[in-house]
């Protein structure tokens, strides 16, 4: 199948958002970094914003957009609702952030519904490829692996604005052990997705693993996917986790959120060229 593009940004910006907005959920909750708070919510609302305008963009008639709402089965009707949702609890926090006699308590129950709300909106962007007449797609692990990329993305883009904001070296090295595992997360879902590619049912040679291990879609993987994607950024982390730095620049957070940026949207790619179809060989 060919890769749909503003669907795969749509998908990958919205992780990003999502990611982020998790982290400041999870600072409002906590009581800490309340200096990157704004600029967080601001950064998740610009990239669940962005997203969104790439998923207005793939449509053939953006003008029937609220059609869909009419069959609320569909899973498109579901991401469409559950990201207006998300956005609305990402803008309302923000303007409680702006005022300044905002109550504690209402920012932190936003914050909270907010959060789960991030994580609702980024399994629907994945529940919706599982198709069966896709059997490349048709597994629960890639709403789980698109999940999985959300930490990352969302980790290094609060990791960049804590490294500008905080001179708190312990608060920075602890954001970077937990981005550090969070790519390990990101890396086991997409080990989990290779094996199910080479047990999914109808194999056929258009959407076996082989294809990404030595195939014709390895280059990308093992340079975009594996290499920048996944080994460089856990490179960075490694070395702030087990090195004697004073001080964290935030170009080390910012370089590992442009290598995420592209094995999570590789990755995606990748999911749709072994997307192809079961249909041809059904009715042939």
């Amino acid at each position: 199948m060919d890769i749909q593009w503003e669907l795969l940004f749509f998908s990958l910006f919205v992780a990003l958002g999502m990611g982020g907005f998790a982290f400041v959920a999870i600072t409002e909750v906590n009581g800490k970094l309340q200096s990157i708070r704004l600029p967080g919510a601001v950064s998740s609302l610009f990239f669940l914003g962005l997203g969104g305008m790439f998923s207005f963009f793939h449509l053939g008639h953006p003008e029937r957009i609220f059609h869909m709402l009419g069959n609320m089965e569909s899973g498109i009707s579901q991401e469409f609702l559950s990201s207006g949702f998300a956005g609305s609890m990402v803008a309302l926090y923000t303007v409680l952030l702006l005022k300044k006699d905002s109550s504690p308590k209402w920012r932190k129950g936003i914050a909270i519904i907010g959060f789960i709300a991030a994580i609702v909106v980024v399994l629907s962007t994945g529940k919706i490829y599982l198709q069966g007449a896709r059997p490349a797609w048709n597994t629960i692990i890639i709403p789980l692996m698109y999940l999985a990329s959300a930490g990352p993305l969302g980790l290094f883009l609060m990791y960049t604005w804590a490294s500008l904001k905080s001179d708190d070296l312990p608060l920075l090295k602890m954001i970077n052990k937990i981005t550090f595992y969070s790519q390990i997360a990101f890396m086991a879902t997409i080990i989990m997705y290779l094996l199910y590619l080479g047990f999914a049912p109808f194999p056929d040679p258009s959407r076996s693993s082989l294809r990404l291990l030595t195939g014709d879609l390895a280059p990308a993987f093992w340079l975009l996917v594996v290499g920048i994607g996944l080994m460089l950024p856990m490179g960075i982390t490694a070395k702030v986790t087990f090195s004697d730095n004073k001080h964290i620049s935030a170009l080390l957070p910012f370089f590992g959120l442009i290598c995420t940026i592209v094995g999570a949207g590789t990755i995606r790619a990748l999911m749709y060229l072994l997307g192809s179809s079961v249909h041809q060989y059904i009715t042939g």
